[in-house]
């Protein structure tokens, strides 16, 4: 057994986390850059370099976690930079599609399935709101449900998209019904 084995075991799960903690600053959910981890890590790896590794599938293991780490790095700099070059010259936004989530009778069954997607429609809710404030998380995912299994119980409806659309009163979440057969999936 080599010694840089839980090194090596922990250095990948902190690249795992400072790939997370990345995924959600950039998607608006951290405030700030995880420096300090990025900082760790980068020390860490370091580190492990200069360490004498005897067996050839740790060195081989480290190189490809150090490979791994930079290339993380180049691309979240990369992100960043355009970021940064979009603010710098004024270009707006992308205007992201329409939030919209699809809720089947196995997403009724399950519903921790569509979390992620409910939660994204929530989000951008809220930003369409400008600064008030949006129902609760919960209460529009009991409230679309609730709709839902409403919808899909009709016959030859598969599923039901609730899709948020911005009108001059205000937002508003609409409900197309997906026919059976798959077409408008």
């Amino acid at each position: 057994m080599d010694p840089a084995g839980p090194d090596l075991d922990r250095l990948e799960e902190k690249i795992q986390r400072l790939k997370r903690e990345y995924d959600l600053f950039l998607a608006g959910q951290r405030r700030g850059e995880p420096v300090s981890l990025h900082d760790e890590l980068d020390r860490e790896i370091r580190r492990l370099s200069r360490y004498p590794l005897t067996s050839t599938v740790a060195r081989f293991r480290m190189s490809s976690l150090a490979h791994r780490f930079r290339a993380l790095e180049t691309q979240i700099r990369s992100l960043l930079d355009q970021r940064e070059a979009r603010k710098r010259d004024g270009e707006p936004r992308p205007a992201p599609g329409p939030a919209s989530v699809v809720v089947d009778r196995a997403a009724l069954e399950n519903p921790r399935a569509i979390e992620a997607h409910l939660r994204a429609l929530h989000r951008a809710l809220a930003e369409s709101l400008n600064g008030r404030t949006p129902p609760p998380v919960e209460g529009l995912k009991a409230r679309l449900l609730e709709e839902a299994r409403r919808l899909v119980e009709r016959p030859g409806v598969a599923a039901v998209r609730f899709t948020l659309v911005c009108e001059e009163k205000g937002p508003r979440i609409r409900g197309e019904l997906l026919p059976e057969g798959g077409r408008g999936l």
